[in-house]
């Protein structure tokens, strides 16, 4: 995208005006300070999810028994059983399990990505909102900081309901 934009305002200052107007200098700026604003906070985010799975760990829980967003859950599939299991897999044969795992959770609580990591077996999740579905657990809250609003963010900690665990 970038380099479309170079090529883009480089086009528009040959064939429209040689200079551009301060408007989209401005609007360029503002674009280019609010990307790097999210970037920030994406990395931040992710730094605070490593932290509370970290938290997790400490305490002798599997990687296999926390749900930690689709990136965690995806390489963890992948540590566990060597691939992402989806319908389409011909390699290992047979490899694809349908997974009811999930299933046994609230539709609420159910993450899209579950299906695809069945090697994960979810006693605590890790979640950006404390959901109904599931109870507190002892682990703290982790909380990051942004550059965008709200500036202070917490990531939670719950388990899976005794029933599921």
């Amino acid at each position: 995208m970038p380099f479309a934009i170079v090529i883009l305002l480089l086009l528009y200052q040959r064939w429209v005006a040689e200079r551009l107007p301060k408007v989209t200098i401005a609007v360029l700026c503002l674009f280019g300070l609010y990307t790097t604003a999210g970037t920030h906070d994406w990395f931040a985010l992710n730094r605070a999810r490593v932290a509370a799975v970290a938290q997790i760990r400490a305490s002798g829980v599997p990687t296999t028994s926390i749900q930690g967003g689709f990136d965690y859950d995806g390489w963890t599939q992948i540590e566990a059983a060597g691939y992402i299991n989806d319908p389409r897999i011909v390699n290992p044969p047979n490899a694809y399990k349908p997974s009811t795992e999930a299933l046994r959770l609230p539709s609420q609580c159910r993450l899209n990505f579950a299906p695809y990591a069945p090697a994960i077996q979810p006693r605590y999740f890790v979640v950006f909102s404390l959901m109904p579905c599931l109870q507190l657990s002892h682990y703290q809250p982790v909380t990051y900081h942004t550059w965008l609003p709200p500036f202070h963010r917490t990531i939670f900690i719950q388990q899976a309901p005794r029933s599921n665990q």
